[in-house]
This record gives C-alpha cells, sequence and structure tokens, in this order.
C-alpha cells in the first residue's frame, strides 16, 4: 500500500471515529437534556402534589377548628361563664387570622410565579411601615416582647413589599419562639444597602436544614419534630421580594439559641453618589479618580 493511500486511510479513519465521537457525544448530551427535562417535570409535578396536599392541610385545620368552636360558642351561649366566651373567641380569632395568612400566602406566591408583582420603589420612612406590621399581626405577636431599633430610618424600597417581608419574618419568629422571649426588628445602613433583620431567641435551625430554609414548601417544624406549623411558603416569599429589590436574603441560626434573618435593600444610586459628595465636601483632600493631593 503506497503512503498517499495509507495517508487517505488514516484520514478517513480519523474522520469516522470523529463523526463517531461526535454523534456519540451529541446523542448522550441529548440523552442528558432529555433526562434532566424529565427530572424538572417530575420536581414540577412532585411540587404540585405536595402543593394540593398543603393547601388542603392549611386551610382544613383552622376551618375544622373554627367550625367547632362556632358551634360550642352557639349551642352553650347562655350558660358558658363570660371568661370562657372570652377565651373561645380569642381561640376563634386566631384561628381566622392563621386561616387569613395560609391564604395570603399562595396568593402571594402565585402572584409572583406568574411575575405579577411590579414594585414601585421610593425612599421609605421604616416607622409607620413597622407600626403598620405591629397593627396586623396584633393577635400573632401578643405576648412577645417586641423590640424596634431603627438605626437607618429609611430605605429605598417598594413600601408595600418591605411591609410584606417584615409581617412574615416577625411572623415566623413567633412560630418557632416561646411566649415571652423577644424579638428584635432592626434596620442598619450600610455603604450600598440598607439592612433590615429580625433576629428571635427561639429554636433556631439545625445547620444541616440552613441551606432549605427559603425553599418552598420546606418547613423547619416537619423537617426536625414531624410536625407542621405553616404552609412553608413564608420564607420563599421573602426570598423572592428581596431579590425583585436586587438585594438578598440570608439567615444565620444556633440551634437552640435563635435565629437572625437578614434582609439586605441596595441603597438607590443617587443617595449613595450623594454620600460620596458629602464625603468629597468634607475631605477636600479626596478626588474622585485624581491622585489625592493635600489640602492647601
Amino acid at each position: 500500500m503506497g503512503p498517499l493511500l495509507l495517508v487517505a486511510v488514516f484520514a478517513l479513519a480519523g474522520t469516522a471515529l470523529a463523526y463517531t465521537v461526535g454523534r456519540r457525544s451529541a446523542l448522550a448530551a441529548g440523552e442528558a437534556a432529555e433526562q434532566r427535562a424529565a427530572e424538572r417535570e417530575q420536581e414540577v409535578d412532585r411540587l404540585r402534589a405536595e402543593l394540593v396536599v398543603t393547601v388542603g392541610h392549611e386551610l382544613r385545620t383552622p376551618l375544622t377548628v373554627i367550625q367547632g368552636l362556632v358551634t360550642l360558642l352557639s349551642r352553650h351561649w347562655t350558660t358558658l361563664a363570660e371568661p370562657k366566651k372570652l377565651d373561645l373567641i380569642d381561640d376563634l380569632a386566631f384561628n381566622v387570622s392563621s386561616l387569613d395568612s395560609s391564604i395570603l400566602h399562595f396568593i402571594d406566591a402565585a402572584r409572583i410565579e406568574r411575575g405579577e408583582v411590579t414594585l414601585s420603589c421610593t425612599e421609605v420612612e421604616l416607622a409607620p411601615v413597622v407600626e403598620e406590621m405591629r397593627t396586623k399581626l396584633a393577635s400573632v405577636i401578643a405576648g412577645y416582647d417586641l423590640q424596634v431599633k431603627l438605626e437607618a430610618p429609611t430605605a429605598w424600597c417598594d413600601r408595600e413589599s418591605v411591609g410584606r417581608i417584615l409581617e412574615l419574618l416577625v411572623a415566623n419568629a413567633t412560630r418557632f419562639s416561646p411566649l415571652a422571649s423577644r424579638i428584635v426588628v432592626r434596620s442598619r445602613a450600610h455603604t450600598d444597602a440598607t439592612v433590615l433583620t429580625v433576629t428571635d431567641q427561639g429554636q433556631g435551625i439545625a445547620a444541616g436544614h440552613l441551606a432549605h430554609v427559603f425553599e418552598p414548601f420546606w418547613r423547619a417544624d416537619v423537617a426536625e419534630t414531624g410536625v407542621s406549623r405553616g404552609a412553608g411558603l413564608g420564607l420563599s416569599i421573602v426570598r423572592s421580594l428581596a431579590e425583585m429589590h436586587g438585594g438578598e436574603v440570608s439567615v444565620r441560626s444556633v440551634k437552640g439559641r435563635g435565629s437572625t434573618f437578614e434582609v439586605r435593600l441596595p441603597r438607590h444610586v443617587d443617595e449613595v453618589l450623594d454620600e460620596i459628595s458629602d464625603r468629597v465636601v468634607q475631605r477636600p483632600d479626596v478626588r474622585i479618580g485624581q491622585e489625592a493631593r493635600p489640602a492647601s
């Protein structure tokens, strides 16, 4: 076999091999993509089934309690002592609030998923937002030592969304904290963000569960005790709203000592530039984009 023929044979073999390898790679990539699509579809089906179960449980439980309380009050109103009536009415109000909260969670999650939530960001005074949160959660925070420390009085944000973030974080703190324990809502100004934190003295979260707390339908109580005390949507809504602001949410926790949830809201660019300008005025030796020279 001549040299030229050998070269041709080897070239042809190389082309065939490259084609075979490429075809197999393409087939493998296609199979991998199909596998990923199938896994995503399975995950969607799983979440859909979990949603149906969760919705049924979260709505049915308070409704059953409400129905029982109403029946008891209507049948025995004339024979019940006044203190007992008031206790039952308090229980009724609590379960109505729980039902309302669950419905709101599902509505919020659905609106976010469909892209129906739009933000209108302005410089927002935080004190009135916190007071509105206190009013809405009056029956939930009763018996807790709620403290507010607004070191940063304002934030660049959507007022309604940040109010919802605070409601969800404070309600979550009460869910996992003993009565009479302290819950602290704080705001602090950082160079590039306003930071909101909610700190509790509750049961804390195991280190192995911290990565999951913002996932939809994940519930620390179910993971650790097998008992459900919520739909598992509140913290995922907090994450979505924070990210819509261009911010983020994180959590620090020590098992048995409590948790701190932190939301970072980026400051408006004009505000940051104004602060830089103020620093330049206060420090004449500072020049932006130039070598610093001592003031004369």
